[in-house]
């Protein structure tokens, strides 16, 4: 059967891109890579080939790309900080702005053990981003899909982590008191924000997308209710568009919180706020 030099292929096929095809260079870089299990950087240095089939398989995966669906739920991974987590239409593709909240939360928490608590974990990357950066603290991640915890019990098993997993809609099922730390990027879009018919969004489970009150509701809930499950000291981090920033600041005031800090992403938006409980 007839083989190609891997790269010539992706130069090529790259080459017969249309202006408005979703697919770009490098995602058919990382088709390839992924295809043939390479490093980018072995792509580019070696001869690597890649045969008829393997071609006709990057080739359906460009159309899927083509019709928006994201990279991601096409290789069926995606990378987060330190770590490369399953994925599929059951959860959201990890953003980079999320990293903002890791960040920001390792920067603060540098005690050996402490009780966390991730709210809509979906893949679980949050969670398990922080149980392989802090090994002994212990957490707890909790999702109202069962579908999107089959996918975080994959990822924790693949990397072994001390995260404990429970199906629950919110806060509904913990005792008060009880976590040092309380998480979640909850989901913030509008019910008719015209976004959610862009490249990408279209695919991703509208469970974890979307919330009522024009995005807040979900928001707003975990502000109005969480206080009392954090014991005294603890802190919530809660990512959320830069738009909503001074209505979750409002509701977190309203719920007696303290220490109310604003933290911005990489783009320089409002991403994360993070209050006190004294």
């Amino acid at each position: 059967m007839k083989k190609q030099s891997a790269l010539k292929f992706v130069k090529e096929r790259s080459g017969s891109l249309r202006r408005n095809d979703n697919t770009k260079f490098t995602d058919i870089e990382r088709i390839v890579c992924s295809l043939l299990s390479l490093t980018r950087a072995k792509l580019h240095s070696s001869v690597t080939t890649i045969s008829e089939n393997q071609k006709k398989l990057v080739n359906l995966m460009i159309a899927r790309r083509n019709s928006g669906e994201p990279l991601a739920y096409i290789l069926k991974k995606k990378g987060f900080w330190n770590i490369n987590v399953k994925v599929n239409r059951h959860v959201l593709v990890p953003r980079p702005e999320t990293e903002t909240l890791i960040e920001a939360i390792l920067d603060l928490f540098n005690e050996d053990r402490i009780t966390v608590l991730d709210l809509g974990t979906g893949s679980g990357v949050i969670a398990l981003t922080l149980a392989t950066e802090r090994r002994e603290w212990e957490i707890f991640a909790s999702d109202i899909s069962f579908k999107a915890l089959r996918v975080a019990s994959h990822n924790k098993d693949k990397y072994h982590a001390n995260v404990k997993l429970i199906q629950a809609n919110w806060l509904d099922i913990f005792k008060v008191n009880s976590f040092d730390l309380i998480i979640s990027n909850p989901p913030y879009i509008a019910e008719r924000e015209e976004n959610l018919k862009e490249d990408g969004l279209k695919f991703e489970p509208r469970l974890a997308l979307v919330s009522k009150e024009k995005g807040m509701r979900d928001l707003k809930e975990i502000c109005t209710l969480s206080y009392p499950y954090l014991k005294k000291g603890g802190r919530i981090f809660l990512e959320h568009a830069p738009w909503q920033t001074e209505k979750v600041r409002h509701y977190l005031k309203r719920s007696d919180y303290s220490d109310l800090k604003v933290i911005k992403d990489l783009n320089g938006d409002k991403r994360v706020t993070g209050a006190l409980k004294l």
